[in-house]
């Protein structure tokens, strides 16, 4: 249901792998830097882990400072999807989920439909995946059983739930990158110090 023509969400999966690879990469020259004693080793773990905490910082910002403009996009993208629902594609299959799982209709609410060709030039109002089929009811819906709280604001709810996990996600790692720094800095000085010591 969210336009997939933004390349990031296709490409998601990828850009983690390829994230983890580099940070384990990382590691292995801290660690290698700090038991060989490599000065060298330890500087480029040093920058690395520096450059890293500046991206993610910068990351950060970024997300934070176009999260309305993210929000837009995916509001933009349900209403482009909603268009191209027919009832039997693997984009209306996301749509009906959707619509069950989170018992809502449309993206503002269920008049988004009449905009649908499928759904506007037939006698119903709304696909089925938008009416109330649970014995128990399902909260706010109209006297025909259909939902009326739209998707976005549900999806959007969903999507800052996830906002926060992030948030601290990436503080956690910060605190680490920090905790790297401050460690590689002082086996760097230790190194420092013994190889003057040799030298002595």
């Amino acid at each position: 249901v969210i336009d997939r023509s933004n390349n990031i969400f296709e490409n998601f999966g990828s850009i983690c792998i390829v994230v983890g690879v580099f940070c384990t990469l990382l590691g292995f020259t801290g660690l290698y830097g700090a038991c060989k004693e490599s000065k060298g080793c330890l500087i480029i773990f040093l920058i690395l882990v520096f450059v890293v905490f500046i991206l993610e910082l910068v990351a950060g910002g970024l997300a934070y400072g176009f999260h309305n403009k993210i929000e837009d996009s995916v509001r933009e993208g349900m209403q482009r999807t909603l268009l191209l629902y027919d009832g039997t594609s693997d984009l209306s299959k996301s749509w009906d989920n959707i619509q069950k799982t989170l018992q809502c209709c449309g993206v503002q609410n269920f008049t988004d439909w009449e905009n649908n060709t499928l759904i506007g030039n037939s006698s119903v109002m709304v696909p089925s995946s938008c009416i109330c089929t649970l014995a128990g009811g399902c909260g706010s819906v109209l006297l025909n059983g259909t939902f009326m709280q739209g998707c976005f604001s549900q999806v959007d709810e969903e999507v800052l739930k996830n906002w926060k996990v992030w948030g601290g996600a990436a503080i956690g790692f910060a605190v680490v990158e920090l905790i790297g720094i401050i460690f590689g800095l002082i086996s760097l000085r230790e190194v420092h110090k013994s190889s003057q010591y040799h030298v002595a």
